[in-house]
């Protein structure tokens, strides 16, 4: 597994920040972003958080991106993602250029995109394994087949014993781990994981880091995450 660092830092102004990257040409890119701009607000509200980002993700990395709260790393990720609109600059993920989408094929390669964020966001009248199940059925099969790779994400995840439980019987940390197995459960191409073990206590996030990284090796698989 290759593993690699990333940091957004801080320009002098505290809410100007930069993505700089010294990286050699990669021929198998999973992710390229070029001179990426985006602001919130518009006049004189407006607030830039990014100012042209560029940086190149080769296929099947793994990657950490540091930086101090407010420096606009979940607003990358969530560019890449295709959840938000770009504003300046070009941002290309799995051979797509993302601003050139339009609304169904943003979702489209979205379904190629797991995605984990702090907050869970389970549904609360859904089990563990329907809450996953229903990730899982954006993935063409049977109802047993979806259920069977439900069950065994969720196993390794340490809750195979918790499959018929609701989000309400379940601790916080384990209603985390119902969404990361929710994110992974299609074997999705690109993983961008917004602080994935926020929610857990040290071992719980040990577990998840673990597999993450069992997931990266050996496969043509992204993973970009934000630790904190």
């Amino acid at each position: 597994m290759s593993d690699a660092a990333k940091s957004l830092d801080q320009r002098p102004e505290p809410t100007q920040t930069s993505l700089a990257v010294a990286r050699p040409i990669v021929k198998d890119l999973a992710i390229e972003a070029e001179e990426v701009c985006y602001w919130f607000g518009e006049g004189d509200t407006r607030t830039q958080v990014l100012f042209d980002n560029s940086l190149q993700i080769g296929r099947g990395e793994v990657v950490i991106m540091t930086g101090p709260s407010g420096s606009g790393k979940t607003t990358l990720l969530t560019l890449i993602g295709a959840l938000r609109r770009i504003q300046h600059g070009r941002i290309t993920v799995m051979g797509r250029n993302v601003g050139a989408l339009g609304e169904a094929e943003a979702v489209a390669l979205r379904t190629n995109i797991g995605f984990i964020f702090q907050s869970h966001n389970l549904f609360t009248s859904l089990t563990a394994l329907e809450n996953v199940r229903m990730a899982a059925a954006l993935k063409r099969g049977t109802i047993r087949e979806m259920s069977d790779r439900s069950a065994a994400i969720l196993g390794r995840l340490g809750l195979g014993e918790r499959l018929d439980y609701l989000p309400s019987q379940l601790s916080g940390g384990q209603r985390q781990r119902v969404a990361i197995a929710r994110a992974l459960v299609n074997s999705p191409g690109l993983v961008l994981a917004d602080e994935p073990t926020a929610a857990l206590d040290a071992e719980s996030g040990r577990v998840v880091l673990e597999f993450l990284r069992q997931l990266a090796d050996g496969a043509a698989r992204t993973t970009v995450l934000i630790p904190f």
